[in-house]
């Protein structure tokens, strides 16, 4: 199941919330995969960080692995996360492997179909 890193940054609290809110949950479950919809998973791993950069006005940053298996999901999952973060009025940046994505439904599956793509060639 290809594995794509997303990275949420803003204000803490937004950001903190966004994970509760693609989990359903305020319990928080690190290591073990949470299907999201059919056909993909998020995990927190195992080691959070929350990252706030060198400069004073970095946003800190959370983290968490999005595994998808087929078309379908990867079209499920991104309007899924799409629809679980819009709200996060503090959200600043949502990076899919190191790349910066806009906060839009296409956007999203655009990023994760292309890293998908690059790392099954490699």
């Amino acid at each position: 199941m290809p594995q794509l890193r997303i990275e949420l940054s803003g204000d803490p609290r937004s950001a903190m919330q966004s994970i509760f809110d693609l989990y359903g949950t305020r319990t928080l479950t690190y290591g073990e995969p949470k299907e999201i919809v059919d056909g993909a998973t998020i995990t927190l791993p195992l080691k959070v960080e929350y990252r706030s950069g060198s400069t004073l006005d970095a946003a800190p940053t959370v983290e968490f692995i999005l595994g998808v298996v087929g078309p379908i999901a990867i079209n499920l999952a991104s309007n899924f996360i799409y629809d679980k973060l819009k709200a996060g009025k503090g959200l600043t940046k949502l990076t899919i492997n190191r790349r910066t994505t806009e906060l839009d439904a296409g956007e999203i599956r655009r990023v994760i179909e292309e890293e998908i793509k690059l790392e099954r060639h490699d």
